[in-house]
């Protein structure tokens, strides 16, 4: 399932505004027109994607990674219900990227958008490798980078985008 990102969103309701903005809403209009300047420009930053995700959208394009992406998922799965349980109704959406070395240990996390759920997911993940160093099954190359994508709204893991 395919969402808007937010800043991609706030452009289409700024256009959409245009020159009817309202003072109660925004107070002046060179804030109005600030905010509408800066929508702008970050759109095409936040569209730019970092090589640890392009290096992720590369795996999922194999057999081994697609295969490898269900059995991290389900591992993932696990340690959901908890976090959900801790963190509350409004949990926000994220994507999480974690480089996982070549027995099985996370060695780099990414984290992209501010959420409970994808602190308490990073925490939890940081748990289990305390106790046992390999959280995940190995991958199928070393330094692997893999994405998941986190929805509250939508049972807290979407499909991969």
């Amino acid at each position: 399932m395919l969402r808007e990102r937010p800043w991609g969103v706030a452009n289409k309701m700024l256009a959409r505004i245009g020159d009817q903005w309202s003072d109660e809403v925004w107070q002046t209009f060179p804030y109005f027109e600030s905010v509408k300047n800066w929508a702008k420009q970050v759109v095409p930053m936040m569209d730019v994607k970092s090589p640890a995700e392009e290096s992720a959208e590369a795996n999922l394009q194999t057999a081994d990674g697609r295969g490898y992406k269900t059995a991290f998922d389900e591992k993932i799965r696990t340690l959901l219900p908890g976090c959900v349980q801790e963190s509350g109704t409004d949990l926000g959406s994220s994507k999480v990227l974690f480089r996982v070395g070549k027995d099985g240990t996370v060695d780099q996390v990414i984290t992209v958008g501010p959420d409970r759920l994808g602190s308490c997911l990073l925490r939890k993940v940081s748990e289990l490798a305390g106790k046992s160093r390999a959280v995940f099954p190995p991958p199928p190359k070393p330094d692997y980078w893999i994405r998941v994508d986190l929805d509250s709204a939508h049972s807290a893991m979407s499909g991969t985008k």
